[in-house]
């Protein structure tokens, strides 16, 4: 399942024009009125089922109930958690940036709820999105890390975990976190997913042929065993075959390489069909392997699936300014021109322009 995070925004709720402080929101924590041990298990229940509901997807009809909740116990942590997600949603949806009363009021609530249940993997989650949707991702990433020193084997913060990682840089630790899922959830797409970009990303940086072989064959077998969990996502077909051509620009197409990433893309492309993505890998194969006829019919289906794929009209006119045939240049040029009204980088601006202007172009788009 892809985080649910992702989507998170929130509601305010506080005195006009005065910017609440969380520090101190944080510091006045309400507490439960006494009650006895089987009152006390039925609000237990109640808050249980909010959290399942929020869990399965029904997260604005967990709100009212977690109000309720609020008003007979305001020291439950988890409806806290949620009431201030409700805030956060509604401070983004009602401008951009939102507000910041309604912002740090929903920050408030987020604090007051992890100073209340330290230890609530729920709680954290919410928490840790809101820190994503506010930028910090070093302060998701330590507040997730203090709760897995806790938690260590709690499967949706290690996922989470892993993937602000990711986010921040740090690969080897998102990889640590997410083998851990594996282990935990060994049917779990989201973790497989994870190791494939994370090797992706090493192999990309890596120095030596070596470092770099090893990484590419990493993301091979964690985007191979990706597409066996979720067969139907055109991305885990796209992921590996676009590892299995990283390794080949590196060290050359291994044996029959040359036939399987092309049959990668066309799987690829038979669940995505609307894509052009598919397409232009399978042109950057075919011209890897010195197929420039067939590289050039795939980077010509990339374009007519999407005429703004700049990517693909980059390697056409490369291909056709290197051809002998002027009616082929003067292609490239018209496709070097639209390029450029579609923006592109600096750098593959200049080189545009100078073969353009009459100099020699240099450089394509790797898949």
């Amino acid at each position: 399942m892809r985080w649910w995070l992702g989507a998170l925004s929130i509601v305010a709720a506080s005195c006009a024009g005065v910017s609440p402080d969380p520090a101190s929101m944080e510091r006045d924590l309400p507490t439960s009125a006494p009650r006895s041990a089987s009152a006390a298990a039925v609000l237990l229940e109640q808050s249980d089922d909010l959290v399942a509901l929020f869990t399965a997807g029904d997260r604005e009809g967990a709100v009212p109930g977690a109000r309720e909740l609020l008003a007979v116990d305001p020291a439950d942590a988890r409806a806290r958690a949620i009431v201030a997600w409700s805030q956060m949603q509604k401070a983004l949806a009602e401008a951009s940036p939102p507000p910041l009363v309604a912002w740090r009021a929903a920050e408030g609530e987020f604090r007051r709820a992890s100073k209340l249940a330290p230890d609530d993997p729920f709680v954290t989650r919410l928490h840790a999105g809101f820190l994503i949707a506010d930028g910090h991702l070093a302060a998701a990433a330590g507040l997730l890390d203090d709760a897995l020193a806790r938690l260590p084997d709690d499967p949706e913060l290690l996922e989470l975990g892993a993937r602000v990682h990711f986010d921040l840089g740090d690969e080897r630790e998102a990889i640590r976190l997410a083998r851990r899922v594996e282990v935990l959830r060994p049917m779990d797409p989201e973790p497989v997913w994870q190791l494939g970009q994370c090797w992706t990303r090493i192999a990309d940086g890596e120095r030596t042929s070596a470092e770099r072989t090893a990484a590419h064959t990493a993301a091979v077998r964690a985007f191979g065993r990706y597409r066996t969990l979720r067969p139907d996502d055109p991305d885990g077909w796209m992921g590996e075959a676009h590892a299995r051509l990283s390794r080949a620009r590196s060290d050359g197409f291994a044996e029959g390489e040359a036939e399987l990433i092309p049959g990668l893309y066309a799987e690829a492309a038979r669940r995505s069909p609307a894509s052009p993505e598919p397409a232009f890998g399978l042109g950057a194969t075919h011209e890897l392997a010195g197929s420039v006829g067939e590289a050039q019919a795939a980077y010509r289906t990339a374009l007519a699936l999407d005429a703004n794929h700049v990517p693909s009209a980059l390697n056409l006119a490369a291909l056709l300014a290197s051809s002998d045939s002027e009616s082929d240049r003067v292609a490239a040029s018209v496709l070097l021109r639209r390029v450029l009204e579609l923006g592109v980088a600096p750098d593959e601006r200049r080189a545009i322009e100078r073969f353009l202007s009459g100099q020699a172009p240099d450089g394509r788009v790797s898949s």
